[in-house]
């Protein structure tokens, strides 16, 4: 998956789960001190997630990255070894 289309899928997860909070937020029949709780708690939890999201993308990417240049390794001792 190329660099724009994963950081445009982040976004786009983080701006759904803040229109979701906020649509919450204008229907949640509670005080205002218990919403503030709620949503900290509903921002920390968006944060470990997205952190989650952000290794599991890393580690994702070496893998490929590693299987790439395997690959790139394998096809360049064939040709080597076709020509010398």
């Amino acid at each position: 998956m190329k660099k724009e289309t994963m950081g445009g899928m982040v976004l786009g997860i983080m701006a759904g789960a803040a229109i979701g909070m906020g649509v919450g937020l204008l229907y949640a029949p509670q005080s205002g001190r218990k919403t503030r709780r709620d949503i900290e708690k509903q921002a920390l939890e968006m944060k470990k997630r997205a952190e989650h999201f952000s290794e599991t993308v890393k580690e994702r990417a070496e893998d490929i990255g590693s299987t790439v240049a395997e690959g790139t390794e394998k096809y360049r001792r064939k040709v080597m070894s076709k020509i010398g």
